[in-house]
């Protein structure tokens, strides 16, 4: 046997042989490898929505879900909405919160109502939980400034912009006020009064007599003596401030017939609402809105898709905002901690589908008051510049 056999056999053998231990290493490494974790995906970080989904204020509470809902479906699953019904009750509002704050939860989406806010505010000051607030504007709100935000400007504001009208209407002199007895109505009769007075200080304090004389009606239960009341007064100008469209409308019919074609009427915002724009006798009709009228023509595309209908209320764009809002402030904090969240928003300059969204040193939403009328039937806007120079005819 030559030696070149030999080698070529022992060379052989020893490729098998390393082979062989090569394929027992792989096996024992495979064996003692710990078993790896199966990479799962994140869960969504839950985000508890209180709205009023039943009741009086249903009607509100689903517009603004309907902007919610569309404003987490744009989040890839990063956040998800947990929605509780309030049904527009304060105290099952309170309930909620406290449950939630101790089960970890201490950022919150709403709640929508003036009186919830309020109630609830005082909590939120103290516990540290942050609430993002798409609809209310209850006046006493300003007093808690380092957690609870709006994107409705405070009733201060809706009562400097009413008054500016009336005052700056040569026409009138005699202004009736009605306004409903809810937390809303009396924040916004308390915000208009405060103006008004201030006003006639400042007439006062240039040397001239105040040359308007108002009175203040408060909506009762019993709508029957409405008329009589607002014939005696014989009001140049109207304000009506309801606790909803269908209150509005009501009142509207109900002094129609009492009031001359030169009455300039103003309803508190009632949200563009189509109810109160298809009533007759609510033609010429204006309000102001802290926001320009709606007319995103990308949001209104994206709502067509999902709903089969445009958008009829303004307080579907708010419930997108908010929760728009309230998700990009989560997304830059770094644990979402709630005064984290709350400086974030605070220095926060955001375009929104209701405009430009920036709050001042009350957490309140700067306004930029909108005039809008009903004419033909529809919500127009108009130049202030043709507030101040009114024609006759039914407003």
């Amino acid at each position: 046997m030559s030696h070149e056999h030999e080698h070529k056999k022992y060379f052989g053998g020893w490729k098998l042989t390393a082979a062989i231990a090569v394929i027992l290493a792989v096996v024992m490494c495979v064996l003692l490898i710990p078993e790896l974790p199966i990479m799962q995906e994140k869960e969504p970080v839950e985000i508890p929505v209180l709205l009023p989904l039943s009741g009086e204020f249903k009607e509100l509470g689903l517009e603004l879900k309907s902007g919610i809902d569309l404003a987490f479906e744009d989040t890839g699953n990063r956040y998800t909405p947990v929605y509780y019904d309030t049904e527009g009750n304060s105290a099952k509002a309170i309930s909620y919160v406290r449950s939630l704050y101790e089960d970890g939860y201490n950022i919150i989406l709403g709640p929508a109502l003036s009186a919830e806010a309020s109630s609830l505010a005082p909590y939120a000051e103290m516990l540290g939980i942050l609430m993002v607030c798409p609809t209310t504007t209850a006046e006493d709100l300003t007093q808690y400034p380092n957690y609870v935000f709006r994107l409705v400007s405070s009733d201060t504001y809706a009562g400097n912009g009413v008054v500016k009208i009336f005052t700056s209407v040569e026409s009138v002199k005699n202004i009736t006020v009605l306004w409903s007895m809810d937390d809303f109505g009396n924040s916004l009769y308390n915000a208009f009064k405060t103006a008004m007075d201030e006003a006639e200080e400042e007439w006062e304090e240039d040397g001239e007599e105040f040359p308007f004389t108002v009175t203040y009606i408060p909506i009762p239960t019993d709508l029957t003596n409405i008329k009589g009341e607002i014939a005696e007064s014989q009001p140049d100008a109207l304000f009506i401030v309801p606790k909803n469209p269908v209150e509005a409308n009501r009142i509207i019919d109900l002094t129609y017939d009492e009031i001359s074609e030169d009455v300039i009427r103003v309803v508190a915002d009632t949200g563009y609402s189509p109810l109160v724009a298809a009533n007759p006798n609510a033609e010429g009709i204006y309000t102001v809105n802290p926001l320009k009228q709606m007319n995103d023509p990308y949001f209104a595309l994206m709502y067509q898709e999902k709903y089969g209908a445009s958008p009829s209320y303004v307080d579907t764009y708010y419930g997108y905002d908010a929760a728009n809002l309230l998700i990009m402030a989560m997304d830059a904090s770094s644990h979402n901690d709630p005064k984290e969240v709350s400086d974030i928003l605070k220095a926060t300059r955001y375009l929104g589908v209701t405009g430009a969204i920036c709050f001042d040193e009350n957490a309140d939403r700067y306004p930029v008051y909108t005039i809008v009328q009903i004419q033909n039937g529809e919500w127009i806007s108009l130049p202030w510049k043709s507030v101040f120079s009114f024609n006759t005819g039914r407003h």
